[in-house]
């Protein structure tokens, strides 16, 4: 039949302590809880009769007289209703419970949660594992690796930082509308369809649109596209080229380029003529049905959710 021991202290051998317990009167499923005076904590430790290896409290605990491969191998740790608890590599789960304040939850060593972890703190991982939920409204410090068996969902406006980069942006694939301008202006311009989506990642925005006129109106000016989901990032670099597959409608012969401006949500229309020369479409260029198909990429500075 086993044996449950109550103990003060884990180790050193005096009288009251857990590795003081003779091994020799001890066996499987043999239970100790210890109490830990100076850091206010409740350790649980069942007898494993053949493990053998190295003691390394409070995790394993090895009996001074008589151990064998006798182990006591910690299966849980209570801080009551102490503000602080701190974990260290349990072989079978942990439960944080009872008391009435919050408590910090400190891991040091590997440990799998094979449970739904919840927390509103900041919580700090060197490494950490987990097969259930892992829901966390403050900032997560991982120094260790990450390992997910499942999605990773973050809330709006939440985002991770690599090492001072923030990605904090994951949107689905979301529709937009392009609007063509003629002089900056879209006053009498109608359409068979101008649809589009996007989606991003970070600070890059992959986006696609189709776009049909009916009628271009009696405007006059530079043609250009404008509702970008996003404004591009403000610096000569970020230029980005946004690929043409289908263009009709034209009153010219050549080629069509389409471009991002910096510090806008706005893209050009550039033509490439066979004569030579670059010049900007504009409303003499296109019909009342002119159509265009684009896709491509470009950056924002950040991306602020509401």
């Amino acid at each position: 039949m086993a044996n449950t021991y109550r103990r003060q202290g884990l180790i050193g051998g005096t009288a009251g302590a857990l590795d003081a317990l003779d091994g020799a009167a001890l066996a499987a499923g043999d239970f100790a809880l210890t109490t830990d005076a100076t850091l206010a904590l409740f350790y649980f430790h069942k007898l494993n009769p053949s493990s053998g290896v190295a003691e390394s409290s409070p995790n394993v605990i090895e009996p001074d007289t008589n151990a064998g491969n006798k182990r006591w191998e910690l299966c849980g740790v209570w801080a009551g209703t102490y503000n602080n608890l701190t974990l260290l590599a349990l072989a079978t789960g942990f439960s944080v419970a009872g008391g009435t304040t919050s408590k910090t939850l400190t891991i040091e060593e590997t440990c799998t949660i094979d449970q739904d972890l919840s927390t509103t703190s900041t919580p700090t991982f060197d490494g950490l594992t987990s097969t259930g939920d892992v829901e966390i409204t403050g900032d997560v410090d991982v120094t260790g690796g990450l390992s997910l068996t499942d999605d990773l969902a973050l809330d709006t406006g939440v985002g991770i930082d690599f090492d001072g980069q923030l990605l904090n942006t994951f949107v689905d694939l979301t529709d937009w509308t392009p609007v063509v301008k003629i002089g900056g202006a879209d006053t009498g311009i109608t359409y068979t369809t101008h649809v589009g989506s996007y989606c991003t990642i970070g600070s890059v925005v992959f986006v696609n649109g189709y776009i049909v006129l009916s009628s271009k109106g009696a405007l006059t000016g530079v043609v250009t596209i404008e509702g970008f989901p996003y404004t591009i990032a403000d610096a000569d670099k970020y230029y980005s080229a946004i690929s043409i597959s289908m263009f009709a409608g034209i009153l010219f012969t050549g080629q069509v380029s389409m471009v991002m401006l910096k510090n806008t949500a706005t893209a050009s229309l550039t033509i490439s003529l066979e004569a030579g020369g670059v010049t900007q479409v504009a409303n003499t260029h296109i019909t009342d049905t002119f159509t265009l198909n684009f896709s491509g990429m470009y950056f924002v500075s950040q991306i602020a959710l509401a």
